[in-house]
């Protein structure tokens, strides 16, 4: 492996061995080496932290949720200790062969302390005015608002520790997290590096097994909707993140993926 390339931290449940041997082959056919994160179960993330805690968000978390927080913060922590950034993948996305190239050139960048590698069907807000970041055939674009996306991202350690200041005492899914830290120095790789296995389809590849997401497997309440803590919360937010796209001109894009860059041979069931 290029002694450039950074190490990938794959998150994953014990009881997914499927999906750790998918990501095994996937990384093993790419060169890169990673560190495999036990991921935290649901009661033992409601037993870690106290009701409030949890309930500091926009609306009740769900206890999927809950773990997948403290999951992410134990990679948080890890690319704080290491002091050099890392790659944080969950266990069900798809990677593109040309993410090595990337990863070995990123270490002598300035500036930014996290990189969204992976695109979803859904608009992110970006900074089409500020120049973007060349690396390869790939761009990278300043990102200036994203909540659906924590399956695939490199972060520095400075960035890991902004993360682990935000949630201290308050929570949030993941995704939401990475999204409204705007403190961080984000960008969004262009063509995306990464796709989640259930969105594959959309961007026109063709998922190598039948999968279902561990976060939305159930379905919630909408009475929340009318508690006045949740309302108030919400409004905050959504003045905040409104202020930010006006304040820096965004413009909403969808993330192009090249369905070619994803070599699925290695991965596919027999």
């Amino acid at each position: 492996m290029d002694p450039e390339t950074l190490t990938c931290l794959v998150i994953n449940l014990d009881n997914r061995v499927e999906r750790m041997e998918f990501m095994s082959k996937q990384l093993e056919s790419l060169g890169l080496d990673y560190t495999r994160i036990e991921a935290i179960k649901p009661a033992q993330a409601m037993k870690a932290k106290s009701p409030s805690y949890w309930d500091s968000w926009e609306r009740p978390l769900r206890g999927s949720e809950c773990a997948c927080l403290m999951s992410h913060q134990i990679a948080w922590n890890i690319i704080v200790k290491s002091e050099t950034p890392m790659l944080v993948l969950e266990d069900d996305v798809l990677l593109s062969q040309h993410l090595p190239e990337v990863l070995a050139n990123l270490k002598s960048l300035n500036g930014i302390n996290y990189l969204c590698v992976e695109a979803k069907p859904q608009l992110k807000y970006v900074c089409l005015k500020q120049p973007p970041l060349h690396i390869t055939d790939h761009k990278l674009i300043k990102l200036i608002l994203d909540q659906r996306c924590a399956g695939a991202y490199v972060l520095w350690p400075s960035g890991a520790e902004l993360l682990l200041q935000q949630t201290t005492n308050a929570a949030a899914p993941a995704d939401k997290v990475l999204g409204i830290c705007f403190e961080l120095q984000s960008y969004q790789l262009e063509p995306a590096g990464a796709v989640q296995l259930c969105f594959a389809p959309e961007f026109g590849i063709s998922a190598p097994f039948q999968y279902q997401s561990d976060v939305f497997v159930s379905m919630m309440s909408k009475s929340y909707r009318l508690k006045p803590k949740y309302m108030m919360r919400r409004l905050k937010s959504g003045i905040r993140k409104g202020v930010r796209v006006l304040i820096s001109q965004s413009v909403g894009k969808q993330i192009s993926v090249n369905a070619d860059d994803f070599n699925l041979s290695c991965v596919r069931n027999n």
